[in-house]
């Protein structure tokens, strides 16, 4: 055990990877529906290779809604009382960060002290105060605190790693591939399925009429537990969330399974903006739908995140959204509203494009490093971490041979 985490398994688990691929998919399940208050979105039972991985919370949000005055009341059996999606997703990146720069400390035998994590991003907003259709997040940044006895080249080099293989980072780094769809349900019982496309509505000419500003402190906890505070403010106005975020990996992935993981947290906000957004949409154009719920899943491949397999990627991918409703209103005209719907979300729209994140490393007596993560500068580090790794097996199998 190091950080509380017990790494005894991962060595064997990467030699299980190359010879049975299929154990290094991770599949994640979330699905949504709307509650009195905004939405509801429940994290199910996830897959890890031939493993099922029993999972079961609840994350309640403010649907598509930002308003600094909006109500985050506490209730009972609530994992976090109404943020708002955009706070949930920045949250989902900030944990996916903070975790991955644990594991990379773990895996160099660095014993820590404290790690903490703050992210912020801003979000353009109309002249209502609502978030600008299709416009997604800006100013994406996160700033990691570390307290260790390792040298400042080591932990130079794990926060390099980490906007390289931290999985919800390449996630808003890179062009996820999305694919989404609905399930309609006839009055007869008959079911069709509507291929939905996915074109961000186009950002209004000159400045934003207002920006809100979300930022999440997380903080380490022990093993892979996280804890998460967020924010909102706007035009004076500042919001914060009523209770802790408890962010964690399944007992398969080194945790204990405390919460929900970053990529849950990721699938749950998306959920929970499309849904809101589907209402609003359908009742402003009085298209009749009933029973509206949201299924989602992801993918991570332990082969990219390890860089066992360069072609692989890092991140999290194969992003399925598919909504699931009764109506008889004209499959064109249904494919056209959910269709604005869809266009209209932040979260989508960010994640379809590249993005770059600001990112920050302090430690105690040392000066800060800052630069910035891009696609490219990431696949770049992981070209130069795979010639080292080519190189030093070489070298390797060359020693073994002269030994023979």
């Amino acid at each position: 055990m190091r950080n509380g985490l017990n790494i005894s398994g991962v060595s064997e688990l990467i030699h299980e990877i190359r010879e049975k691929p299929a154990e290094a998919l991770i599949d994640f399940r979330v699905t949504g529906h709307p509650a009195r208050d905004g939405v509801a979105t429940h994290v199910r039972t996830a897959r890890h290779g031939s493993v099922r991985m029993a999972r079961g919370f609840r994350v309640d949000q403010l649907s598509h809604r930002t308003r600094a005055d909006d109500p985050a009341v506490p209730a009972a059996g609530r994992l976090d009382p109404l943020t708002s999606p955009y706070e949930s997703a920045l949250a989902a990146l900030g944990a996916c960060a903070l975790i991955t720069h644990i594991n990379g400390f773990t895996g160099r035998g660095v014993a820590l002290d404290e790690v903490e994590l703050t992210a912020r991003a801003e979000l353009p907003l109309d002249a209502s105060g609502q978030p600008a259709a299709g416009a997604g997040l800006t100013g994406l940044a996160w700033r990691c605190t570390v307290t260790c006895g390792a040298a400042d080249d080591v932990v130079q080099g794990v926060n390099r790693l980490v906007t390289a293989f931290s999985p919800n980072h390449r996630v808003f780094l890179d062009e996820a591939d999305l694919t989404l769809r609905a399930l309609v349900t006839r009055g007869d019982g008959s079911q069709e399925i509507l291929t939905l496309p996915h074109t961000p509505a186009a950002a209004p000419e000159g400045a934003p009429a207002g920006r809100a500003l979300f930022e999440v402190h997380l903080r380490w906890e022990y093993g892979t537990e996280v804890h998460a505070r967020t924010s909102l403010e706007h035009d004076g106005t500042r919001r914060e969330a009523t209770s802790v975020l408890v962010v964690d990996q399944s007992k398969q992935m080194l945790g204990i399974g405390k919460g929900p993981n970053p990529q849950e947290l990721l699938l749950s906000a998306v959920c929970g903006e499309l849904l809101g957004l589907v209402r609003e949409e359908t009742g402003a154009t009085d298209t009749p739908i009933d029973e509206l719920h949201v299924s989602s899943g992801g993918r991570l491949d332990i082969r990219g995140m390890q860089n066992v397999l360069r072609e692989v990627p890092s991140r999290f991918h194969d992003l399925g959204f598919d909504l699931a409703l009764t109506s008889d209103a004209d499959a064109a005209e249904l494919t056209a509203v959910l269709t604005a719907a869809l266009n209209r979300s932040v979260l989508l729209a960010t994640l379809a494009r590249p993005n770059s994140v600001a990112v920050e490393l302090g430690r105690p007596g040392a000066p800060d490093t800052s630069y910035l993560s891009s696609s490219e500068a990431a696949e770049a580090f992981r070209d130069e971490l795979s010639r080292q790794q080519q190189e030093a097996a070489r070298a390797a199998e060359a020693a073994a041979s002269g030994s023979a």
